[in-house]
């Protein structure tokens, strides 16, 4: 829930596919189920948190590509004016990245965005995603 998906030049709004764990022999890292973030062509997840200025977020989520190496980069800021926190790589094992983020001035709206960097597969595969946090340590 909260979580809206948009195709890279952020035109149009996409479903969010879900795999049940074990699909395709990928079991979850958290519960049930995990996203593939290009379900049907290159995307990105993003979703709005309310926070006030100087909070420090604590981030982390897990990433895992489907068949090969899949890149995924992590922005957070303003809507419209997030800034790129890093790039991130993984191979067919789930890996988990994680940091911290403070608030900056004038700020109360918090966009955590996650886009489509490459796959090693063709575009509308790839990019599985789990276990996604965003923890306000105000």
């Amino acid at each position: 829930p909260g979580w809206t998906n948009q195709t890279l030049d952020e035109s149009s709004e996409r479903n969010i596919e879900l795999w049940e764990s074990g699909h395709r022999g990928v079991a979850s890292v958290d519960g049930t189920h995990h996203l593939e973030l290009n379900s049907t062509g290159l995307s990105s997840i993003y979703q709005d948190v309310t926070v006030s200025p100087g909070d420090e977020i604590s981030w982390s989520f897990w990433h895992r590509g489907r068949p090969g190496p899949d890149t995924v980069k992590l922005s957070l800021g303003a809507p419209g004016s997030e800034v790129d926190i890093g790039e991130y790589s993984s191979s067919t094992s789930w890996t988990q990245y994680s940091g911290t983020y403070t608030v900056p001035d004038g700020v109360t709206t918090l966009r955590v965005r996650i886009t489509h960097v490459s796959t090693s597969e063709f575009p509308g595969a790839g990019n599985l995603l789990d276990d996604i946090k965003i923890i306000n340590n105000f």
